[in-house]
């Protein structure tokens, strides 16, 4: 509390500042401000590089009339203004931009409810919506379309009731993975039925992950290798910890992002589908070595030549260190066949 209050103070102080600074005085600490965003341009992924140099072209100001010296002034006085504002202004602006959703003509044949649905529908098929995604607000979405809102959500029952998206918690609708009822639940009951076929997982999973990790190092944006990256950094917090309950999640969602990065709707597809069955494998295989910290250690750095390779864009070493990857599995998995309770599948 009393840090708090500090702040507080810190705070009041400078805004009484602002209050009574002169005109000049403003410039000055816009030219700060520009200044800040110019110390952060070597710090972020490169899609919040890139944002922040337009902010700076746009303030009138090059980021070259600020050294190490100035940039560093300029964010002492930004801590106290509430430099942290600026930051996680920074590191939302790349995901602020607007969905691909088309204006529907209003002369359309076709009902207008139906041509919402097949355009939600198209850009599901095709990628641009994943799993996961959430659609805009209803207002905001009937804007962007250029609809009434009784003609949206009449398309929205619709496409819910068909099973291409749900309502999530925090209201307003979620893209659901279209392929996960039919590929997850009868692989999910084979391997209940009979353990000994994950190996025919293993096998499948093998294939899949040096594909698409390749493809992930050829064609991953930097909002993909974003995502990668955040994925990666908690898989690894989470192994080095001694609370590994996540871990098997963590794990299921570092590879499904390698598998978002491919844009191959087929395979993103594919891969989201046996999302479940990869997931309840690898609970099983985590608490095989759940006490096994040399077992750990050699995934965790089996994960990080995935990643390395990855963020180097080099096709050739990525898949091969996806196969690694997957051979060594596979190898633990023979070990320890005998135990019909065991599913290894990382």
């Amino acid at each position: 509390m009393r840090a708090d209050r500090g702040v507080r103070g810190r705070v009041g102080d400078s805004l009484r500042w602002h209050l009574r600074a002169s005109a000049q005085q403003a410039r000055r600490a816009s030219a700060c401000v520009r200044a800040v965003i110019h110390f952060r341009l070597n710090q972020g992924t490169p899609g919040i590089r890139r944002r922040a140099a337009c902010l700076v072209r746009n303030s009138g100001d090059a980021p070259d009339r600020y050294n190490s010296r100035t940039a560093r002034q300029a964010f002492d006085v930004a801590q106290i203004v509430g430099h942290c504002l600026l930051i996680c202004f920074l590191n939302r602006l790349h995901q602020s931009l607007p969905m691909p959703f088309r204006p529907i003509q209003s002369f359309t044949r076709k009902r207008l409810s139906d041509v919402v649905s097949d355009q939600i529908k198209q850009l599901i098929s095709e990628g641009t919506l994943m799993p996961g995604d959430r659609l805009p607000a209803e207002r905001d979405l009937a804007t962007q379309l250029g609809v009434s809102r009784p003609s949206l959500r009449e398309a929205l029952i619709r496409l819910e009731a068909d099973g291409y998206i749900e309502t999530s918690g925090r209201g307003g609708f979620t893209v659901v993975d279209v392929t996960a009822p039919i590929i997850s639940k009868p692989l999910a009951e084979l391997l209940l039925q009979n353990p000994r076929t994950s190996a025919d997982i293993l096998e499948l999973r093998q294939g899949l992950e040096s594909i698409s990790t390749a493809y992930a190092a050829q064609r991953a944006t930097a909002a993909d290798l974003e995502k990668i990256s955040e994925a990666f950094d908690a898989l690894k917090a989470a192994s080095l910890s001694q609370d590994r309950a996540n871990l098997a999640e963590l794990d299921a969602a570092f590879h499904l992002a390698i598998a978002d990065s491919t844009h191959n709707v087929a395979l993103a597809h594919v891969m989201h589908g046996i999302h479940t069955l990869i997931r309840e494998g690898m609970r099983q295989y985590h608490r095989l070595i759940d006490y096994d910290d040399a077992m750990e250690k050699q995934l965790m750095s089996q994960h990080q030549a995935i990643y390395d390779a990855v963020m180097a864009r080099d096709a050739q070493k990525a898949r091969k260190a996806a196969e690694r990857h997957l051979t060594y599995v596979r190898e633990l998995y023979q070990d320890d066949a005998a135990n019909p309770s065991a599913s290894v599948i990382s």
